[in-house]
């Protein structure tokens, strides 16, 4: 199949301007002649040979095959499937190409969009469009972290697309067939504490904090918002300094963008990322976010890995139950799990006067 078979189809505008959907992509798909691209497909998918081959070297042989592409930002503490898509993307972009790693929304019409950490997750038009062939073919799931080629827009499109797809969740895009959905793998009692140091906290709390369990659900409550917001930023960062596979993922509701930005500084790096939004923004924002946040925790879990969801905090949607019941705190709790693999712990934060609209059944929590 030749490049110019294939990208019609790519983020091609219906007639009300928005990318096609499945049926007029596969329709127009009919109408040119395409037929429809293998799985190994050289436009569609990395080089497997090549994942394979970086799978046999060492992590000091990673490091110093990043490094002879230029890549300075890399130490031995890195997962190796971080150190293999470095070297991946350095390659790709030595060759004179476009690359772009962003988290995978998918919406109604089955086409989706990658979206970046640095606008919050929002809606942009810079957005990488993905296709619905590319979504069904790799079984790519919503919230997963897509890295590949990118080109521009052409002739009657409007996004920016996605090309080659080099890795899902930073691991070959082959292997994304097999995972396990979180929803079906087997939930097992959370019982390991998470691996805090316990010299981070004060001896009023110590105890509390340390019966926080991976795959649990954690509600810090406090008369202080403030407070509240620094002890769960303590927790992410005594579990960052100690745990060094855990992933956090820090989502601060309603929240003047000065604190945002100080959180980012405090504590954004390879493994944690903090999100936000802030005051004026829509309930439907809040509970976007938050939902999509949570699907790409749940991605990370199918991967093996142990993920921290940070909540704060859970007021918007109390204080709203007009437009999203007090039954959306539940949901979201519920969601932890501790699995054979990996898991997921939910650790959020609530005011005094609203915690008690929460059902706090199985919920351990932490009273300041």
């Amino acid at each position: 199949m030749t490049n110019s078979n294939l990208e019609p189809t790519i983020g091609a505008l219906g007639k009300k301007g928005e990318p096609i959907s499945l049926a007029e992509e596969l329709a127009l798909e009919q109408s040119l002649g395409i037929a429809e691209p293998m799985l190994d497909d050289p436009l569609l998918i990395g080089d497997s040979a090549y994942w394979q081959e970086l799978q046999q070297l060492s992590i000091q042989e990673l490091i110093a095959e990043s490094r002879s592409y230029g890549e300075a930002d890399i130490d031995e503490s890195m997962d190796r499937q971080e150190l293999v898509l470095r070297v991946i993307k350095q390659r790709v972009r030595q060759s004179g190409l476009m690359f772009f790693e962003g988290s995978l929304e998918i919406l109604p019409d089955e086409f989706g969009f990658l979206r970046s950490p640095e606008n919050f997750y929002q809606s942009r038009p810079d957005d990488i469009y993905v296709s619905p062939s590319q979504i069904r073919r790799f079984s790519i799931r919503n919230g997963s972290k897509v890295a590949g080629q990118i080109r521009p827009p052409k002739t009657n499109e409007r996004y920016f697309a996605l090309l080659r797809v080099e890795a899902i969740n930073h691991q070959n895009p082959n292997r994304q067939v097999n995972q396990p959905h979180f929803e079906e793998m087997a939930s097992i009692s959370p019982k390991e504490p998470l691996g805090l140091r316990p010299g981070d906290f004060d001896s009023g709390i110590r105890d509390a904090v340390a019966s926080l369990a991976y795959g649990g659900q954690g509600l810090i409550s406090g008369p202080s918002e403030l407070k509240n917001t620094d002890l769960m930023q303590l927790i992410a960062k005594s579990l960052l300094a100690n745990d060094p596979h855990i992933l956090v993922d820090m989502l601060l509701l309603n929240k003047p963008d000065e604190i945002l930005r100080k959180q980012q500084q405090e504590l954004q790096g390879r493994r944690c990322e903090v999100i936000g939004t802030v005051p004026g923004e829509t309930t439907g924002r809040f509970a976007h976010l938050t939902d999509f946040m949570l699907e790409k925790a749940k991605r990370m879990v199918e991967y093996g890995k142990n993920v921290l969801l940070c909540v704060d905090s859970l007021s918007p949607f109390l204080q709203m139950q007009e437009n999203f019941p007090t039954s959306y705190p539940q949901r979201l709790f519920h969601s932890a799990k501790s699995t054979e693999k990996g898991s997921l712990t939910v650790l959020a934060t609530v005011s005094d006067e609203e915690v008690n609209r929460i059902d706090l059944k199985g919920i351990h929590t932490i009273k300041l």
